[in-house]
């Protein structure tokens, strides 16, 4: 995917729903958030609180061949502003679905699954590797190249 923009891997959507299928609490994704159930409101009382049984779950109402599971997750991934950054949201996804797979034991239980955090840890991890003061400028992460496995953006996604 080097030099690609706006590609996709191939099955990227069908592994963002097994993403979110092991995810109890959704998924975060360029300050988004993606729930596993489409959260119904109710008013009690003067309060707004969300039920799950008000609902169906997203799941269930776009599965994972679907188009319209993929129209929405291009939609999110389509209003982010920095190509750079999209494309290590899509490689992060990526990432956490190869470790799903490989591992089927695992499902993500506390919170959602904030995709934008684990990228600043693994730029703050690659930060700390190499020294960099401004944790805040994530244009050295950008420019990683990928020729090798010790110094990729996924080595330090993988890491977190």
């Amino acid at each position: 995917l080097n030099g690609a923009l706006n590609r996709m891997p191939v099955n990227f959507y069908d592994r963002v729903w097994t993403i979110l299928s092991r995810s109890k609490e959704g998924i975060v994704i360029a300050s988004q958030f993606l729930p596993q159930w489409d959260l119904g409101t109710k008013h009690l009382k003067g309060f707004v609180y969300f039920c799950r049984a008000f609902q169906q779950p997203t799941l269930s109402d776009m599965t994972e061949f679907e188009l319209t599971f993929a129209y929405k997750i291009e939609e999110m991934l389509s209003r982010i502003a920095h190509p750079e950054y999209r494309q290590l949201l899509v490689e992060l996804l990526s990432i956490i679905a190869t470790i799903l797979e490989r591992n089927p034991e695992v499902m993500f239980g506390s919170g959602p699954v904030d995709c934008d955090l684990l990228i600043k840890q693994g730029f703050h991890l690659y930060a700390d590797a190499q020294k960099i003061a401004n944790k805040e400028d994530l244009t050295p992460f950008y420019q990683l190249e990928n020729l090798s496995m010790h110094t990729s953006t996924a080595t330090y996604l993988g890491k977190v």
